[in-house]
């Protein structure tokens, strides 16, 4: 089976049964090779960091992963493709906010401890699964937060451009979080390359749950690709679904038609 058939037959799984880890492994092999990335060998590594947790509590798991472990932000070289790969977070102890939280949650799962993945604006956290204000930012160490850290971390991070509200603290699917990675990667350096950029836009027009911009914005990267059948197809299923506000649903059908009229 390859990659992408591999990817799409974990993510179209039921929600609670996508392997976040597995798929965001197999991103890495997407954008690096398989030659470059060993799967079982991360895998393994998340077994043996879930087995070394002392209690199965989030604050154990947090002083785990943060403080004995040292996993850590990379704020020396946070554009860093590494930071962006999940063995190699792993490897290193240095990411990004989305990898490093993606460390916590699937360590979590194994030590049973459940993390939930909170994305905001700019900036990604985890969640504690049974308390619904307390939060976890593994970038900044791991540190502990309530929802009025979380206000101000926002506010850093965006450098107030983008008010708080408590929906940002909703926790997301696997799915969503795979989107975000995938919308990462991209949007940076392995994005200018055509081969890569292929790979990983057929990964990501696998994930059922786009919304209607994340697929418009999909769509553009698959036009420059020089694919306009696979831009209108992943514009399609959005256009036919915007029922809330027609013109949402007309402007995705234009877009759609002209990207089949470059096929002319």
């Amino acid at each position: 089976m390859g990659i992408v058939d591999r990817f799409e037959s974990l993510v179209t799984r039921a929600p609670a049964l996508v392997a976040l880890d597995e798929c965001a492994l197999l991103i890495a092999v997407a954008a690096r090779g398989e030659q470059a990335v060993d799967v079982e060998r991360a895998l393994q590594q998340l077994d043996d960091l879930a087995a070394g947790c002392g209690a199965p509590t989030f604050d154990a798991l947090r002083r785990h992963l943060f403080e004995h472990e040292r996993f850590r932000g990379n704020t020396a070289n946070y554009d860093d493709p590494d930071n962006s790969f999940l063995d190699r977070v792993l490897d290193r102890r240095l990411g990004i906010p989305i990898t490093l939280s993606t460390v916590m949650i699937e360590t979590g799962r194994r030590a049973g401890v459940p993390v939930l993945g909170v994305g905001m604006p700019g900036h990604f956290i985890v969640r504690a699964a049974d308390d619904p204000q307390l939060f976890c930012d593994p970038f900044g160490g791991g540190r502990v937060l309530d929802e009025q850290g979380c206000a101000q971390l926002l506010a850093t991070v965006t450098r107030g451009s983008v008010q708080f509200d408590r929906g940002l603290l909703a926790p997301i699917t696997s799915t969503r979080v795979l989107a975000r990675m995938l919308t990462n990667l991209e949007q940076g350096p392995f994005g200018a390359d055509p081969l890569r950029m292929r790979t990983l836009v057929e990964l990501h027009r696998t994930i059922p749950d786009l919304g209607p911009q994340e697929r418009l914005a999909l769509a553009s990267r698959l036009a420059a690709l020089g694919r306009f059948r696979d831009a209108a197809e992943v514009v399609d299923p959005a256009a036919g679904a915007a029922t809330e506000a027609a013109t949402d649903g007309t402007a995705l059908r234009q877009h759609a038609r002209a990207f089949r009229a470059r096929l002319n």
